[in-house]
């Protein structure tokens, strides 16, 4: 069993109840008293879950891959809300984040695959993104792993891992 820290973390403080994504498995969301074995509630997503955060609505969104698609699962029953199938060139999609404009931004890539940033509309088809082919140079990332956007100015902040940075755009 491998346990997400960050994610953890990250759907405790939004919403009060602790999310434990078990790779390749489920997701379970556990009472604040019982984080060590969850029991409570075992939440399924399609193929492999590999991320996870919090809408704006309060929603936990689920980054799935093989099928690379964005699962809105609703916070009181883990019922799907909606299932986005990611355009064919997002592979290996790693995280994502709804902004408050409704968009999704999802980091994805690694090894020969496109290693970028992009914004995608709910219909799955990207609008805009950053990167490229792999890469260390401006313009390029490495595994963009993890990713943040910040509430207030809606700057995302993403964890380009293989180059060792954190890169910031609007």
């Amino acid at each position: 069993m491998s346990l997400d820290l960050e994610n953890f973390i990250c759907g405790f403080i939004a919403t009060n109840y602790p999310y434990l994504p078990l790779t390749n498995i489920a997701i379970f969301r556990t009472s604040a008293v019982d984080v060590c074995f969850p029991s409570c509630c075992k939440w399924s997503a399609p193929g492999e879950p590999r991320g996870l955060s919090v809408t704006p609505s309060g929603n936990l969104l689920v980054t799935c891959r093989e099928p690379n698609k964005l699962v809105e699962l609703s916070v009181d029953s883990g019922k799907s809300v909606r299932e986005i199938e990611l355009q064919s060139d997002i592979e290996d999609p790693w995280r994502s984040v709804q902004l408050t404009t409704g968009q999704f931004v999802v980091c994805h890539g690694v090894d020969d695959t496109l290693n970028r940033v992009c914004v995608v509309g709910d219909d799955g088809k990207v609008t805009r993104s950053y990167g490229g082919q792999r890469g260390c140079d401006v313009g390029q990332l490495n595994c963009p792993c993890h990713l943040a956007v910040d509430k207030d100015s809606q700057f995302i902040f993403v964890a380009d891992h293989s180059n060792a940075k954190v890169v910031l755009g609007p």
